[in-house]
């Protein structure tokens, strides 16, 4: 793999001419972004036009099978897992899909805590009691529920941010963070587990990654990352930049891996993997993972605490 240049934006360091600091913070050039929000971040990292290669189909012979120590895919050796996500895959190429619709919301998420339920305590076994967590929202915001849920994992120890992609027109893709509403304190030796619905380009982890080792004088941590799927791409540059940041012990847990993604960076099921071409893996899950109703909370524990948008 090519090493991808990524460059951070501070609001003390200089600035392209298309970023500007504000008194809220820095600010992409709204006329030149294709899709995403211009503003406000606390810091930008800047992925230029290195990322298209993370596209690309994984050959079959190059293709995970097996489980190894440190990249885990459990739904290659546990049917529970395979089977929810699989019934995900089918809800959301369904022609009368709509993540607006409650009802299906609730099975979409459902089947998530199926296999979170499986990944969280797997997780933990790798973590240990004194980890935190860093799930970004808006899909994170869900996967922070089910470590609380099938975890019992403290509130205190999980961290409240927002990340955002930002694709401007030329292609070029930046990833900004925001709303830090709680950083939970980090000490030598910990463990850090990223936590989020899926990982696709990598670059939500990346910055989460990055942050975390500036904001603790780039101390040696272990690393723990947790998502339902995750392109094969997106996780050996995930790890290969884990290693490169100093994180000392890394390990990859996840559901199961997707080989193709589409320009717009959706993950694919693949023609020879049994399925229809443009067969979306998961959907946009930023939508299918949104708060429901209370009155699914009975029925839904993952659900309650959370406020419905709008």
């Amino acid at each position: 793999m090519r090493k991808i240049k990524v460059k951070t934006y501070l609001p003390e360091s200089g600035l392209p001419k298309h970023i500007v600091k504000r008194d809220s913070g820095l600010w992409v050039e709204e006329k030149i972004i294709a899709e995403g929000s211009a503003g406000p971040y606390d810091v930008l990292w800047d992925f230029g036009k290195n990322l298209a290669s993370t596209r690309d189909v994984v050959p079959l012979q190059e293709r995970f099978r097996e489980n190894t120590e440190n990249i885990i895919f459990l739904g290659l050796v546990d049917e529970q897992i395979k089977n929810a996500l699989e019934a995900n895959t089918r809800l959301v190429n369904n022609h009368e899909a709509n993540p607006d619709n409650p009802e299906q919301r609730f099975a979409y998420q459902q089947n998530l805590a199926k296999v979170y339920r499986i990944l969280v305590g797997k997780t933990l076994e790798f973590a240990g009691v004194d980890a935190v967590l860093f799930p970004p929202k808006r899909g994170g915001e869900l996967v922070a529920k089910f470590f609380e849920i099938y975890g019992d994992f403290p509130s205190e120890k999980i961290a409240d941010y927002t990340l955002k992609r930002i694709v401007l027109n030329d292609g070029s893709i930046l990833a900004g963070v925001r709303d830090i509403n709680f950083w939970p304190a980090i000490t030598t030796g910990i463990t850090i587990i990223f936590a989020d619905d899926c990982l696709a380009s990598f670059i939500s982890a990346y910055a989460t990654l990055d942050w975390a080792r500036q904001k603790t004088n780039k101390q040696p941590f272990r690393l723990a990352a947790c998502v339902s799927t995750a392109t094969q791409r997106g996780v050996e540059w995930l790890l290969r930049a884990a290693s490169n940041f100093g994180y000392k012990e890394i390990k990859f847990i996840g559901g199961l891996p997707i080989f193709g993604m589409t320009e717009e960076y959706y993950l694919l099921r693949l023609p020879d993997e049994g399925f229809s071409p443009g067969t979306y893996a998961v959907g946009d899950m930023g939508l299918w993972t949104r708060a429901l109703p209370e009155k699914f909370n009975h029925k839904a524990p993952w659900n309650v605490g959370r406020k419905p948008e709008g």
